[in-house]
């Protein structure tokens, strides 16, 4: 995959989940995508009031996962699945944590996401002299020894309309 397409629509959902809390802490939400496009999201379900909320620590209680899994199921039925995370860091890192790593690599061995080795993961924070949204992005897969590869990879920004257009004609 060499592009990321996100929708606006997406983005929105994305940025106002992690400004709502202010920036001390950390939150996130799944991405969502046609099923049968790699690099392709259309929407992002954030977490729900459940997941547990701290500066440095955000986690999807069985509750959050619960109710965001109804989302994604009426998603499913559309043809579109879960394709991967976003995550606000308020410090300022943009690189996925060695706890965020270890999260990757209990999905990608996980039958049960059938993302076929390809997890994307995005972190948005703000970071000194990046003006753009504060959004950094990244495929994560397993290598022939297991161990967590993580390629940062670019973002295109699209209308969600335009987007599932191009996705018809394929």
């Amino acid at each position: 995959m060499k592009k990321l397409i996100i929708s606006t629509e997406a983005i929105g959902s994305i940025l106002t989940e992690c400004y709502r809390l202010g920036t001390g802490k950390e939150t996130g939400g799944i991405f969502i995508g046609n099923k049968q496009v790699k690099g392709v999201i259309t929407e992002a379900i954030p977490s729900t009031d459940f997941a547990e909320r701290e500066e440095y620590t955000y986690y999807q209680s069985p509750e959050d996962v619960e109710q965001i899994n109804i989302k994604l199921r009426v998603h499913q039925s559309y043809g579109r699945d879960f394709k991967g995370y976003f995550h606000w860091h308020p410090s300022g890192m943009k690189y996925l944590s060695q706890g965020d790593k270890e999260t990757c690599k209990k999905i990608l061995h996980s039958p049960s996401y059938a993302i076929n080795n390809c997890l994307i993961m995005s972190i948005i924070t703000e970071v000194k002299g990046h003006e753009d949204i504060p959004m950094f992005s990244y495929v994560v897969s397993l290598d022939s020894m297991d161990k967590v590869v993580v390629k940062e990879i670019p973002v295109k920004i699209m209308p969600k309309s335009i987007i599932e257009e191009f996705v018809e004609c394929m």
